[in-house]
């Protein structure tokens, strides 16, 4: 609606200066690397099985910060693929996940706060085989999510906020850093599709099946239908029209 849509330079400008904090986290802790930083790593491509084990863990590792479905079970779509294809998921072909991040404490779904909140919208790969999206999302949620459930822990669990602040830290992640972060959490929901092309992510081509998703959306055709053919493309359009 128009709050999302508002909302999109002040909320673009976050997320870019949140991947950049995320480049700038890889950039210190490899050059950090020889002075024995404790959890220096390079970032390597998320497969779609990791994507698929990673957003079940957060599920229950984040209960009060996150929810989880799939187009399929909310909005009634079929699963791309066959047998072969995404075998880690129930049922035949690949299921297009949805992310929602949301501090549900601070805003129970269905009160006015949370009717309120502005909407930003993450998608991670229209092409499967362009894969750095759904890994930049994952690795950009996962510092959201982290940083906010240590922030959390501040008033009730002083040890648990000074572990998971220490791990942050070890990351290149500051005080300053971490409650910005937190606090992006906080005033707004975040709805992320990782892999909007689930099939052509797992396949690792380009297409979902015989159809660019990019290009299967309703503008400037005359013959209906030569649109919405993909379930990414459908799925695209589903969480549009319900945001």
């Amino acid at each position: 609606g128009s709050r999302t849509t508002m909302m999109y330079g002040r909320s673009f400008q976050c997320f870019l200066a949140l991947l950049l904090l995320v480049q700038d986290v890889y950039s210190t802790n490899h050059l950090r690397g020889a002075r024995r930083l404790e959890f220096p790593r390079a970032y390597t491509l998320w497969t779609s099985e990791e994507i698929h084990s990673t957003l079940l863990e957060w599920q229950t590792q984040y209960p009060n910060l996150v929810r989880l479905t799939t187009s399929q079970d909310a909005y009634g779509l079929p699963a791309a693929g066959d047998l072969s294809d995404c075998p880690f998921d129930a049922g035949v072909g690949c299921l297009n996940y949805i992310l929602t991040i949301q501090d549900y404490v601070v805003h129970p779904e269905g009160c006015a706060s949370s009717n309120r909140l502005p909407q930003v919208f993450w998608s991670g790969a229209l092409h499967g085989d362009e894969r750095v999206g759904p890994t930049a999302t994952m690795e950009a949620a996962s510092l959201l999510l982290e940083a906010a459930s240590c922030e959390a822990t501040f008033e009730y669990n002083p040890t648990l906020h000074a572990s998971c602040s220490s791990s942050l830290e070890a990351q290149g992640i500051d005080k300053r850093q971490r409650q910005w972060l937190a606090r992006l959490v906080a005033t707004r929901r975040i709805v992320i599709v990782p892999t909007a092309n689930a099939l052509g992510y797992y396949r690792n081509t380009r297409e979902e099946g015989d159809f660019d998703v990019n290009r299967d959306f309703p503008f400037d055709y005359t013959d209906a239908t030569q649109c919405m053919r993909t379930v990414g493309g459908r799925t695209l359009n589903e969480a549009f029209r319900e945001h």
